[in-house]
């Protein structure tokens, strides 16, 4: 099994090198006031991950926001993804799914993918200021997260990377969601893509394993996410990435009285949208949103807001390249560039307060 684990991590990706913004902080800065297309201007660096970089774009007769990805320099799997994600959001249309605004190329030949601006924070972020959710607010946020997985399952694609920060919430509209970042998302037949890919603190078995993954893996992808905004921890809760795929490969997912959340008939609902076979998991993400409906009109009762402590595992696997980037700007939507420095830090920190209160 050791050797199992080690050739899986082979494939993962660039999970902890270290990020173009250390390596080349000159080139990051050279691109603010780049041009983007004919009527947008760079006007700030956002963040930075494995596959690319977002940056903020201006509208220069408009006046609004856009939020731009470049691929890292010289790294043609990164040029793809952006390619990649542009063909497939364009065939998009769906209200809890981020909107492709254009696609092109820089003066220099960079390409780059222009995407709607998220109002909102990312979930990974509104846990670590809020905690956890109750039970009712949770299935809120799963109706809109599953009505966007079975929705791009209709149209033959598997998004394969569903984990708090690829979701932008936003507490200010009705804690209304937006699902990010399809770097990884498959438009190929259903249960033909193959291959180690996503995050292993959130990755289904299949994935783990290298085997064909389809619906079932977003199926398990929304239960994990569903286990950690209950709990506060994903399924696998581990200090690295291996020791998170070695549990993934031979440990089934915990269920949530094993984390002192005891709900009459919540474990049954976890422990087949969680199961380790594919084929005895929820037909479709709807389904298991339904059967903790269930769950919640017979024990309206959910647990509350509690601190959950930081989880390394989340940050390991396939570095989000969109995700992780729109919602750590997500509050900047409504702050000019010139704001966006310490007044904006603290907005966030006020907003996440709000959310919190929210709840």
């Amino acid at each position: 099994m050791s050797m199992m684990v080690e050739n899986v991590m082979d494939r993962v990706g660039p999970s902890d090198h270290p990020s173009d913004e250390a390596l080349d902080a000159q080139w990051l800065r050279d691109r603010i006031g780049e041009a983007v297309g004919p009527l947008h201007r760079i006007v700030r660096h956002l963040a930075s991950g494995g596959m690319g970089h977002v940056f903020m774009a201006e509208h220069v007769h408009l006046g609004v926001y856009a939020a731009v990805k470049l691929p890292r320099v010289g790294h043609e799997a990164s040029c793809k993804s952006v390619a990649h994600e542009a063909r497939i959001l364009s065939q998009l249309e769906h209200p809890n799914i981020v909107r492709v605004l254009d696609t092109g190329h820089l003066a220099d030949g960079q390409p780059y993918l222009m995407l709607e601006y998220v109002s909102g924070l990312e979930l990974d972020a509104w846990l670590d200021g809020c905690g956890t959710m109750s039970l009712k607010r949770c299935v809120g946020v799963l109706r809109q997260v599953a009505s966007a997985i079975d929705y791009l399952h209709a149209q033959g694609i598997v998004h394969g990377d569903i984990k708090p920060a690829n979701i932008i919430i936003d507490p200010r509209a009705h804690d209304f969601v937006k699902l990010l970042d399809f770097g990884i998302a498959s438009r190929e037949n259903r249960d033909v893509r193959r291959g180690v890919m996503g995050t292993p603190a959130y990755m289904a078995p299949e994935q783990a394993r290298g085997e064909s993954w389809g619906p079932a893996s977003d199926v398990y992808g929304v239960a994990a996410l569903a286990l950690e905004l209950l709990t506060g921890r994903p399924p696998y809760d581990y200090e690295t990435a291996q020791d998170a795929l070695t549990a993934v490969l031979t440990k089934p997912a915990p269920v949530p009285s094993m984390r002192g959340l005891s709900i009459p008939g919540l474990d049954a609902v976890f422990a087949r949208g969680l199961h380790q076979d594919p084929a005895k998991r929820y037909v479709i993400a709807s389904d298991f949103v339904d059967a903790l409906e269930q769950v919640l009109a017979s024990s309206p009762q959910g647990p509350t807001a509690t601190p959950r402590s930081h989880s390394p595992s989340a940050r390991f696997g396939r570095p989000a390249s969109l995700g992780v980037a729109v919602g750590a700007a997500a509050y900047m939507a409504r702050a000019t560039p010139a704001e966006a420095g310490l007044g904006s830090w603290i907005n966030r920190m006020a907003e996440r307060l709000v959310a919190c209160v929210a709840q």
